[in-house]
């Protein structure tokens, strides 16, 4: 009687397994270029996170066309509670690579810059894909942007299938890993925070380390993470009405986690910072203004308007 890892080596292609619980493989139900299929090497749980199939280590067997009686499945665990992880197996974002948003180039970002953060494509949910990753370069989630008129518009993918997974944005900072990677180098003069992912791409592109909250609010988790780099940090959130609610209390939020707090200015009137020109960017960090100075703004707008 054989093992599961004996069993699928031979019927799936690109087979890969190196310990741990998933291994990886090119999907058998459908056709790609890149694996996409896991297998819970503990359970027997399969899932294809590209088109969908998914089942028990019953169902997989027969649809390979393999019989129980060849695989010891009574080897396999049953699993009623998994212990949770905020990790992700690096092989789920097979499925979406080599498939950069043709918009996004047309839009000026350049492919070099898309790469470096492995956006892709799904093509399935019709989404713009943006990995996730922590200080430690672990991936710990993928959010997923429509490109058609759906709800809601920002995805964060729950990955059922992975056991114990709990995705959970706001205890992170998409870009914090690159942010740690010029901090090694030391080149880290600077941090810019934004809401979105677009907008922290194109600053960076822009020449500035730039992360993401992925939202308008700054989570304590998040706090903690700029803290530990201590370095002037610029607050560049978006130009509407949430943005400039929120871009004083993020910036209060920081007050004694890094050395100097700035709220970043708009040369012009756009909705976000991934309207403006590079040079438009390097202006608004520039002439950025303390907290002091825009509650002052804020008050005589205030009084203007009233």
């Amino acid at each position: 009687m054989l093992n599961l890892e004996e069993v699928l080596s031979s019927k799936l292609n690109r087979f890969k397994y190196s310990g741990g619980v998933w291994a990886s493989a090119l999907c058998p139900f459908h056709k790609e270029t890149r694996p996409s299929f896991g297998v819970n090497m503990e359970t027997g749980f399969f899932n294809c996170f590209s088109c969908g199939a998914r089942g028990g280590i019953k169902t997989l067997l027969n649809r390979l066309g393999i019989s129980e009686n060849l695989v010891n499945i009574r080897t396999l665990k049953v699993v009623r509670k998994e212990p949770v992880t905020s990790v992700l197996p690096e092989w789920i974002l097979e499925a979406y690579k080599g498939k950069l948003p043709k918009k996004y180039l047309n839009s000026g970002f350049r492919k070099d810059t898309l790469l470096s953060h492995e956006i892709g494509f799904d093509t399935y949910e019709l989404r713009i894909i943006f990995p996730i990753r922590d200080i430690d370069n672990n991936l710990v989630g993928i959010s997923g942007r429509t490109i058609i008129d759906q709800n809601p518009r920002y995805k964060f993918y729950k990955f059922r299938e992975i056991k114990g997974y709990k995705p959970a944005p706001h205890r992170y900072l998409w870009g914090i890993d690159k942010v740690r990677a010029c901090s090694e180098a030391n080149i880290l003069d600077l941090i810019v925070v934004c809401e979105g992912f677009k907008a922290a791409m194109w600053i960076e592109q822009a020449g500035y380390s730039a992360v993401a909250l992925m939202g308008t609010f700054i989570s304590s988790d998040q706090v903690r993470l700029l803290g530990y780099f201590y370095k002037p940090t610029y607050i560049f959130l978006d130009n509407d009405q949430a943005g400039k609610a929120n871009e004083v209390k993020v910036a209060q939020q920081l007050l004694g986690y890094v050395p100097a707090i700035y709220i970043c200015r708009y040369k012009r009137e756009v909705n976000q910072p991934d309207e403006l020109t590079p040079e438009e960017i390097k202006w608004g960090i520039d002439n950025a203004i303390t907290i002091l100075e825009r509650r002052r703004e804020n008050e005589a707008r205030f009084i203007m308007e009233s």
